[in-house]
């Protein structure tokens, strides 16, 4: 269920009414139940992995905030969760790497857990903030909504716990502001991927899947326009995120400020 699919706004809508009403008591269990629902709609068999995944990190923070060995855990946990991660995406293409090396290594092509890159990242911010001495997280509740809400799942941005965890254990109800704030950016964010993204990916598959038939100059606008698609894609999807979690009252960071006009390698990360 993608952020520019209908089914996935009936989802978000139906899961906002419901959600605003509710206690202040029930907002945070109905979020992460709908956050944990999001993501078995893409993949039921992957949700052992994320409730281990959230509950091992859940407790390690805990034991990096008290021990004095915090660098070599910070190690540790770092490799694990990013180990986890190198494993599902990458492990069917080092068999393959080494087969052309003569090493002959049957290895599987493992399914892509949705959201791993992101929830991983997320975790591994979380975890160098409380190296650095934030105070780890008590509540597995806000914890768990923490790394898994779901309209930051998909695509990012990849929020740091200073800012996303406070909108956690205070939830609040979105306004009139909030609501057309969330509306205007779905869309701008649909137009983005569907009239711009997905029409400059068809030229630019049909240009890449047999270059020869091109001319020079003619690829050369190619490669422009599949500048453009990459843009337009992170964009969009930058942009429904944001406004899926303001429907929930919740502000998520502007992560994509124009980055091809960086002028440098740190400022083009930084946009």
């Amino acid at each position: 269920m993608t952020p520019n699919s209908f089914a996935y706004i009936v989802f978000l809508v139906i899961g906002a009414l419901i959600y605003h009403p509710l206690s202040q008591k029930a907002k945070k269990p109905f979020l992460l139940l709908l956050s944990i629902w999001f993501y078995a709609i893409g993949g039921v068999k992957f949700l052992p992995l994320l409730a281990l995944t959230v509950a091992f990190n859940f407790f390690a923070a805990q034991k990096l905030e008290r021990t004095e060995r915090k660098r070599g855990l910070l190690t540790l946990v770092l490799v694990l969760n990013l180990g986890a991660l190198g494993l599902f995406k990458y492990l069917g293409f080092f068999g393959e790497l080494l087969g052309c090396t003569g090493v002959q290594l049957s290895l599987p092509q493992l399914a892509l857990p949705i959201g791993i890159s992101f929830y991983t990242f997320v975790i591994c911010g979380y975890m160098i903030d409380v190296y650095r001495g934030r105070e780890a997280e008590r509540n597995f509740l806000d914890f768990a909504l923490f790394t898994t809400f779901f309209p930051a799942i998909l695509s990012g941005p990849i929020e740091r716990s200073k800012s996303l965890l406070p909108q956690i254990k205070q939830p609040r109800r979105a306004n009139a502001d909030d609501v057309r704030f969330a509306a205007e950016r779905l869309i701008e964010g649909t137009v983005k991927k569907v009239l711009l993204a997905d029409n400059l990916a068809v030229l630019v598959n049909t240009a890449y899947a047999d270059p020869a038939q091109f001319s020079g100059l003619e690829l050369a606008f190619v490669a422009v326009a599949y500048a453009l698609q990459i843009y337009c894609d992170f964009s969009a999807y930058s942009d429904m995120a944001i406004g899926s979690a303001r429907l929930f009252g919740i502000t998520l960071m502007e992560n994509f400020h124009a980055p091809y006009m960086a002028q440098s390698s740190k400022e083009f990360w930084h946009r």
